[in-house]
């Protein structure tokens, strides 16, 4: 599967931690919750994701998921 990465100007989650170090726990939650919002929404479509890990995870400009 291609991405587009003009619809996620950000970073992935791995190099955004890797340049930034540690998130503050506020940030850490609304990923969280954001990350599991996606996980509920994809498997109602029947559909799993296999390889879930932190370069997988694309951040937007406003570090949202």
């Amino acid at each position: 599967m291609n991405t587009d990465s003009s619809r996620c100007p950000g970073d992935e989650l791995y190099n955004h931690l890797i340049k930034n170090g540690r998130l503050p726990l506020e940030k850490t939650r609304k990923i969280f919750a954001q990350l599991c919002g996606a996980v509920a929404y994809v498997h109602q479509k029947s559909c799993v994701h296999r390889d879930l890990k932190l370069e997988n995870i694309l951040l937007d400009k406003h570090e949202n998921v």
